[in-house]
């Protein structure tokens, strides 16, 4: 509850007027001025059962993906990176979306923090089939979108990124 009323209250909001996270969660008044505090967001992401409530409301999820705080980041650093050298990205944050650097889906993400995610390609493939367009990440695997110190993957081309929220 403290989180809750902390972060509508980091956003601008009447922190009386949400009972707790699962009240912010289903506002979309209240997720939307959530999502564009950087304040409210490094105070969610410091609090578990906050990333949680977030993450499982349809709410929640569509307004932060809306958020401006969202910035879009290379994992590889050149065109040489090859998919058989594994690559750690150091960060902190919420994972929206995730894209290729090819149609070949070359880009998949192995690990989110020290969580092994399921060894099935179609479980952790950071990349939508045929298509170096974005897959929304947020949807796909909502319960492994929250990052708190880095992820794990094996990418190529300079052209994969993630678009994320910092906190």
């Amino acid at each position: 509850m403290a989180t809750a009323k902390y972060a509508v209250g980091a956003a601008g909001l009447k922190p009386a007027d949400y009972a707790n996270m699962a009240a912010v969660a289903a506002s979309s008044t209240a997720m939307a001025a959530v999502a564009s505090s950087q304040t409210a967001m490094t105070a969610v992401i410091n609090s578990e059962a906050a990333r949680t409530a977030l993450v499982s409301s349809s709410v929640a999820r569509k307004a932060l993906k809306a958020s401006s705080l969202a910035v879009e980041m290379s994992l590889v650093s050149s065109d040489g990176q090859y998919w058989n050298s594994i690559g750690t990205k150091t960060m902190r944050g919420l994972i929206l979306y995730t894209k290729a650097g090819n149609t070949d889906n070359a880009f998949t993400i192995t690990k989110v923090d020290s969580t092994t995610l399921a060894s099935n390609n179609n479980a952790r493939n950071a990349a939508t089939s045929g298509s170096t367009g974005y897959k929304d990440w947020l949807e796909a695997f909502p319960n492994s979108s929250w990052v708190l110190s880095s992820i794990t993957f094996y990418a190529y081309y300079r052209t994969t990124k993630i678009k994320y929220i910092p906190c």
